[in-house]
């Protein structure tokens, strides 16, 4: 399993947590809704992850095209 989906799957356990007391119903999807983007909407906690994972990346020592297509897809 990659990485992507193992974080993916998480994710997903994670949300179902957050609105685990929430009867699956139509008339709750605003409420789960929001709830959701309540609890993962935190734009200064999502800019702080990115920076923190741009900061901590391996520098690449030398100018070698195999080098930066590996930091790029670490990024992406």
């Amino acid at each position: 399993m990659s990485t992507e989906k193992f974080n993916l799957l998480e994710l997903k356990c994670q949300a179902l947590q957050v609105v685990q007391g929430l009867p699956i119903a139509t008339e709750n999807y605003s409420r789960v809704w929001n709830v959701l983007v309540g609890s993962y909407e935190n734009k200064k906690l999502i800019a702080a992850t990115y920076v923190r994972q741009l900061l901590g990346l391996k520098s690449i020592s030398t100018e070698n095209v195999g080098e930066i297509i590996k930091v790029c897809k670490h990024i992406l």
